[in-house]
């Protein structure tokens, strides 16, 4: 389709006139609806909500809306974690930057995670990590050279991705022992790149009792250094009693959550 200027001898609304594709401002173009976290069940760490102390170290990650609890850093996070110039939590490969959401979850039977992220070497390590108090297993998700992957301490379960892009949406779901992984770039379709386990009783057995969830770290204990990688963790979206990612109704109400995180601010 060729774009060939029409000349009019009158004065129009800048509103009526049709661009090429190459100068339509990237925010004018929107890829569904959206609507606040909130109102998607969501409880919502937005990166602009991240606060620290004057020297810019990350102390206290409340969701908005006080609906949900606060992250803290962890215990082996001491003034690690830095706040992002844009928002966000920015880690350190090698180093323990991690926050916590302690007591998040209880005999927890559905819930799901979005991180929205940026891993500009695909290198990220942890994501997120649900640690159960009372067993010794626990479930994570980390980036590891490019690849995505989803899975307990005991390996009783594993789902693998190719990491999509530097910049992207990783969303991960459970289920009375089932877990489920999506990823996507920019503002892409969730259901569209979407994998699931089989059901283990083994993995529900270990998330009975109170769980901590995790933020960029595994637990609070000191761990293993290779565990631990580079990227700015922008935002993160928290059901903790809903599976988005087991329906097609939970995935629309998962995408209008996460193009209303990324349009924040903007009136399209």
């Amino acid at each position: 389709m060729s774009y060939e200027p029409y000349f009019v001898d009158v004065d129009v609304p800048d509103a009526v006139l049709l661009r090429s594709p190459d100068e339509i401002p990237a925010k004018a173009i929107v890829a569904g609806p959206k609507k606040h976290p909130n109102q998607c069940d969501a409880i919502w760490y937005a990166g602009a909500s991240l606060c620290g102390d004057p020297d810019g170290v990350a102390i206290n990650w409340s969701p908005e809306n006080g609906v949900g609890l606060p992250a803290t850093p962890s215990k082996p996070n001491e003034a690690n974690g830095k706040l992002a110039t844009d928002g966000g939590l920015i880690c350190l490969s090698g180093v323990n930057c991690g926050l916590v959401v302690e007591n998040a979850l209880v005999d927890a039977t559905h819930y799901s995670c979005a991180i929205r992220v940026q891993s500009p070497r695909q290198d990220a390590r942890t994501l997120i990590t649900v640690n159960p108090s009372g067993h010794k297993n626990y479930l994570f998700l980390q980036e590891n050279e490019g690849m995505l992957t989803l899975k307990d301490q005991n390996e009783t379960l594993e789902l693998k991705l190719v990491s999509p892009a530097a910049s992207m949406w990783v969303v991960m779901g459970y289920s009375l022992g089932r877990i489920s992984l999506t990823a996507v770039s920019g503002s892409g379709r969730f259901g569209d790149n979407l994998v699931h386990s089989p059901v283990s009783m083994d993995l529900a057995a270990s998330m009975l009792g109170t769980s901590d969830m995790f933020f960029g770290c595994r637990s609070h204990r000191k761990g293993i250094l290779k565990t631990l990688g580079e990227m700015t963790l922008q935002d993160v979206l928290f059901w903790f009693d809903q599976d988005c990612l087991a329906s097609d109704q939970g995935v629309a109400g998962l995408e209008q959550a996460c193009r209303y995180v990324e349009l924040q601010g903007d009136e399209a």
